[in-house]
């Protein structure tokens, strides 16, 4: 198999075989950028020191909210809910954590 680009050209050859699917961390990754994409739009977050605002830090398959106060926190936790139910990803509460610090 091959991956086309939007400009034509194609990937280096992926085999397909049995087991743990090679297009799996790519699929993970388009997941994690969508998501990242559907935060982004609701806007908010923190702004670090060089002007950047962000509400969120992604690593493969683990994601930190960011948020100013509570109000906002709500409003990423439904968007995130938003974004699960779309996409049919499942959180699994066992392995989440909230934590919370007041930096003023």
């Amino acid at each position: 198999m091959h991956v086309e680009n939007n400009n034509g050209t194609t990937s280096a050859k992926i085999p397909l075989c049995r087991g743990l699917c090679p297009l799996s961390t790519i699929l993970g990754g388009m997941m994690v950028d969508t998501m990242i994409r559907w935060l982004e739009t609701y806007g908010g977050g923190v702004q670090h020191g060089s002007g950047v605002v962000t509400n969120n830090l992604c690593f493969a398959n683990d994601t930190i909210l960011i948020s100013e106060g509570l109000l906002h926190m709500t409003v990423r936790l439904d968007c995130t809910h938003q974004f699960c139910t779309w996409a049919g990803v499942h959180i699994i509460m066992s392995k989440s954590q909230a934590t919370a610090y007041d930096f003023r």
